[in-house]
């Protein structure tokens, strides 16, 4: 689109407006606390990947995503990178360095949060699942893993598991309490029972499962135990019971 060009964009049911615009590299800040699920260092968000680059090149910089604050001030929301590498390139050859940008203005009625998940949406599509950012994504704005979003790798069933635990349950994924791929197990298997959940992530805690048959066993059991039920509501004064143990015990020898 050329440089100036206002379409609408439809999220959480409502149409909002975003700006194309050409942005000097230089006018941009960063502020990857806000804006960003994936790790990443330093106070530009950058992970590293391009470290070493020394060139930069139009053609493959592609389009980075800018919110605008009620201030005026624009900050990246996708595109912590190739902004990064634009910025030092450009103060070293003392030299404006322009980057094609989506802009979404908080005048408009684009929140922050909004800004994170419409970049985050761009980041899985462009590269790998990152199963718990994705799970995040999920769980927050539903609505944008659409048709565009890659959904057939084993990354990203675990991380459509992981989003429908209890938030107890997925605060402690998120903590690495236990690994995803269990977790994942949980949430699937167990997803009209989420007053177990946390019990669940209690018992794989202490006795880890060796497979994720394990954990499928287990979870199943569990999710048809009516004295499990019962032992989970008081999981947090009294631990895993011997009951929820003996659970453990009959998946280890299938």
């Amino acid at each position: 689109p050329a440089s100036g060009t206002v379409d609408m964009v439809r999220m959480n049911g409502v149409e909002r407006p975003r700006t194309f615009e050409r942005v000097s590299a230089d006018t941009l800040r960063f502020d990857p606390a806000t804006f960003q699920y994936k790790r990443s260092e330093g106070a530009t968000g950058s992970t590293g990947r391009l470290a070493g680059v020394e060139a930069w090149d139009a053609q493959s910089s592609g389009k980075v995503i800018v919110y605008e604050r009620a201030d005026g001030t624009r900050v990246v929301a996708d595109g912590h990178q190739r902004t990064a590498l634009a910025q030092e390139i450009a103060r070293r050859d003392g030299r404006d360095i322009p980057l094609d940008a989506f802009v979404y203005r908080e005048a408009d009625g684009w929140t922050a949060r909004e800004g994170r998940n419409l970049a985050a949406q761009m980041f899985f599509i462009d590269t790998a699942c990152y199963e718990i950012d994705t799970a995040t994504l999920i769980r927050e704005a539903p609505e944008l893993i659409d048709s565009s979003v890659p959904q057939r790798s084993n990354e990203f069933r675990v991380a459509r598991g992981i989003s429908q635990l209890s938030e107890g349950a997925f605060r402690a994924v998120r903590a690495g309490v236990i690994e995803p791929r269990i977790g994942a197990v949980i949430g699937e298997l167990a997803s009209t029972c989420p007053e177990i959940h946390e019990a669940l992530v209690a018992m794989f805690q202490r006795n880890p499962p060796r497979t994720v048959r394990e954990a499928t066993f287990s979870v199943i059991e569990a999710s048809h135990a009516e004295i499990f039920r019962a032992e989970a509501a008081q999981l947090s004064m009294f631990g895993v019971a011997p009951e929820l143990a003996g659970i453990r015990e009959r998946a280890e020898i299938l």
